[in-house]
């Protein structure tokens, strides 16, 4: 893999919708610690849903 999981999900996001999210250590933690994700152009937030595998 190209990218560790918490670098996939960043660029995913980024990707493909435009948005990002705050510092984590480890994956997992966008779960637990991530509610909002932030637009890179404009700054609106969003809350993030959560869809369990």
């Amino acid at each position: 893999m190209k990218w560790q999981c918490v670098e996939y999900a960043r660029r995913w996001l980024l990707i493909r919708k435009g948005c990002m999210f705050g510092r984590v250590h480890a994956a997992l933690d966008i779960w637990t610690e991530i509610s909002i994700v932030q637009q890179v152009v404009g700054g609106k937030c969003f809350t993030l849903k959560k869809e369990p595998n």
